[in-house]
């Protein structure tokens, strides 16, 4: 991901844009699909974003923004 700035930039773009709408809770999943779909559809940013990713750009949404940390519900694997 970190080859790929774009990526994580369009997924904070569209997080903040959600809570300017009020909401407090989102699935980083569905923003990932959200990009999937927007760029199959509209062109522009050639990018995919794996499904083992999606994890790591909300950890790093909620590490930039601490604010809103309960934002994304991020389940911790247990070693």
């Amino acid at each position: 991901m970190e080859s790929h700035p774009q990526v994580y930039a369009e997924f904070k773009r569209v997080a903040l844009k959600l809570i300017g709408q009020g909401r407090k809770h989102y699935g980083a999943k569905g923003i990932a699909e959200y990009l999937r779909l927007h760029t199959d559809v509209e062109g522009g940013l050639e990018f995919k974003i794996a499904n083992f990713a999606v994890t790591y750009l909300a950890i790093k949404f909620v590490t930039e923004f601490p604010q809103h940390a309960k934002f994304f519900k991020i389940n911790k694997k247990e070693s």
